[in-house]
């Protein structure tokens, strides 16, 4: 009796994994269908980061550097070419990202059946906000900022946020919010009252030197590793970044209405900060800090970023992700 039910939990087990697997892989091609005819200019946009020369973008990439590296080394092997590396790349970081948002997910609900409904929802986001291009740094930023989001909301430690700064200062600049939540985390505070307390000085300052280094590596990186003779520096640029807060507007208030292409990825983000503040009343002291990193996130794509390249937002999922698991546990609806 108990071997049939060992087997039967092993059976499951199994079914569960594959079943992780295949929503990562049928992802993966759906991903590689809509981004197909761009492959080239994934490519050489990965491979200009090595060369120093950032395809189309001067030096504002130069620092994304981890991605790009793993690609590279997986070409030095000489049995796929550069471009089939990078195909290669998005299938494993897909699995990868898949397989991490699985057991996250699992600590919190226990229970398969509703962690692969979660899994292909997350997913289903996932391709609505694909357009073109997809770039290694993006998964990457996905897998950290998995861990990240689910840290706040579990109340890891410091240290745990510094190790995953640590390999995220290499991957992209969006390291930074790792510095700005750990500086945050630094005090509690009450809007209603507008009322800081439980001040502490040391995390206060381990987030503040977090930030400093990222500004520091972000600037070295784009100086000393970019060969390219195209610099651009105008009045539309702070720190090495375009100001895109004009076009963005235009595009949210009036283009993205005559544009039905455009409009899925930015009603259903505006949605869930609707649903997020609809629920705010189910907030932890945790949510409502994870709550503001995201905002802090949004603001700055509003910014710096082009609201209209799709794959920008990715870095928010996780948190939309834990944010609405979290809610549907304190309603006791999972």
């Amino acid at each position: 009796m108990n071997l049939s039910k060992k087997s039967f939990f092993n059976t499951n087990r199994l079914f569960y994994l594959i079943s992780i697997f295949l929503i990562s892989l049928f992802t993966y091609q759906i991903l590689i269908e809509i981004v197909f005819r761009n492959f080239e200019i994934i490519s050489e946009s990965t491979y200009s980061i090595i060369e120093g020369k950032c395809y189309g973008v001067n030096e504002t990439w130069q620092n994304r550097l981890l991605g790009p590296y793993i690609v590279y080394f997986i070409s030095l092997f000489e049995i796929i070419s550069f471009s089939q590396s990078i195909k290669l790349f998005l299938m494993v970081f897909l699995m990868i990202n898949a397989f991490t948002m699985a057991f996250l997910i699992n600590k919190t609900v226990n229970n398969d059946f509703k962690v692969l409904i979660f899994l292909i929802i997350y997913f289903f986001i996932f391709l609505i906000f694909q357009k073109r291009t997809i770039l290694p740094f993006d998964l990457i930023d996905m897998l950290v900022f998995s861990l990240v989001a689910y840290g706040i909301i579990e109340n890891k430690k410091t240290i745990y946020f510094f190790l995953i700064f640590l390999i995220a200062l290499i991957n992209r600049e969006s390291a930074i919010f790792i510095g700005v939540f750990v500086l945050i985390d630094s005090f509690d505070f009450s809007l209603k009252k507008l009322k800081i307390y439980n001040f502490k000085i040391n995390k206060f300052f381990i987030g503040l030197m977090m930030i400093v280094a990222s500004l520091i590596f972000v600037k070295l990186t784009r100086t000393y590793l970019y060969n390219d003779t195209i610099i651009c520096e105008d009045d539309f640029m702070l720190y090495g970044n375009y100001i895109y807060l004009l076009k963005n507007f235009y595009d949210i208030f009036y283009f993205n209405f005559f544009s039905p292409h455009q409009q899925l990825h930015m009603w259903f983000i505006f949605g869930i900060f609707l649903y997020f503040y609809k629920e705010s009343k189910f907030f932890s002291g945790r949510m409502k800090k994870c709550f503001l990193i995201l905002i802090i996130i949004f603001l700055n794509i509003l910014i710096f970023g082009i609201f209209n390249e799709k794959r920008v937002h990715l870095i928010m999922l996780p948190f939309f992700m834990f944010m609405f698991v979290e809610i549907n546990k304190r309603k006791k609806i999972i």
